[in-house]
């Protein structure tokens, strides 16, 4: 059993919850109303001390409209994943890394400092492990916010949206880059645009791991080889036209992501595409020859 905060309280953002399993009453900040009566709660603690409760409701999800490019087509972009930039789109737009444990890494080191010079189990040693781990918190809670706001503009302003099938932990094999991988968060952009686009009605197209995104000519095709990741700009061999390496694998896996959608059967069967479809879709079919 547990009691929820009244109305006046929820409109507010503040409140208490009540529990069987809760001894004392739970001062709470409601985030938003609940779109129904829930029919279970979940009350959890994190490392930091800190309370969160879960309700579990019912609730009608409506479709975005169809966003509708060039004479009525469907819009789609390329989604490229870094580390520099956080991600880079077909369009030529750069989100930039805030690089979450970078910026609280000094104060992350000096908690730490301190709690190596407690003694293990005692009081002040449990104070300064709670300081630790809001640190911790902080950075995993300013990470989803933003990936979620991301993910979000995503889905809302484009009809299908390419990325592509990263294998990270072979990536994290690279001690010079592991740290900035684990912290860039891309498998959980990639797990909430999947969310997202089977919610709210779009298509996800996740393209294969060998596919030579940033090796590929976004104008004429041509396939230039492999590239030191040292290098952010090249000029193409074959036509002259000189890319940024990011903006030309967003653009590559834009058009690999159209032609899988439109004309599935003019690819290679050796190449692999996941197709996530959101509700009311259909997935395209690979015709056989």
């Amino acid at each position: 059993m547990w009691a929820l905060p009244s109305t006046s309280e929820r409109k507010t953002g503040n409140g208490s919850f009540a529990s069987r399993r809760c001894r004392d009453l739970l001062n709470i900040r409601w985030l938003r109303e609940l779109p129904s009566d829930p029919s279970s709660c979940t009350v959890t603690k994190n490392a930091a001390g800190q309370y969160h409760v879960c309700f579990v409701c019912t609730e009608e999800v409506e479709l975005l409209p169809r966003v509708n490019g060039e004479n009525g087509a469907l819009e789609f972009v390329g989604v490229d994943l870094g580390t520099e930039s956080l991600v880079t789109l077909s369009t030529g737009e750069k989100v930039g890394n805030p690089r979450w444990f970078e910026n609280e890494y000094e104060r992350l080191r000096r908690e730490q400092q301190k709690l190596s010079r407690k003694e293990k189990g005692s009081n002040n040693w449990e104070r300064q492990r709670k300081r630790v781990a809001k640190v911790h918190q902080r950075i995993q809670d300013r990470r989803k916010d933003f990936i979620e706001k991301l993910t979000t503009r995503l889905v809302k302003n484009f009809d299908v949206i390419v990325v592509e099938d990263l294998s990270v932990k072979n990536m994290q094999q690279n001690g010079r880059l592991a740290r900035h991988i684990t912290q860039a968060g891309w498998s959980q952009i990639v797990r909430r645009l999947r969310d997202k686009c089977k919610w709210y009605g779009r298509t996800l197209v996740i393209a294969d791991k060998w596919f030579p995104s940033s090796q590929r000519c976004s104008e004429c095709g041509h396939i230039d080889g492999k590239k030191p990741l040292d290098v952010r700009d090249w000029t193409c061999s074959e036509c002259g036209t000189c890319h940024d390496r990011d903006i030309n694998a967003a653009k590559n896996l834009s058009r690999v992501g159209q032609t899988r959608i439109q004309a599935p059967e003019t690819l290679p069967k050796s190449e692999s595409f996941e197709i996530v479809v959101g509700q009311g879709m259909s997935e395209p079919a690979r015709e056989s020859k």
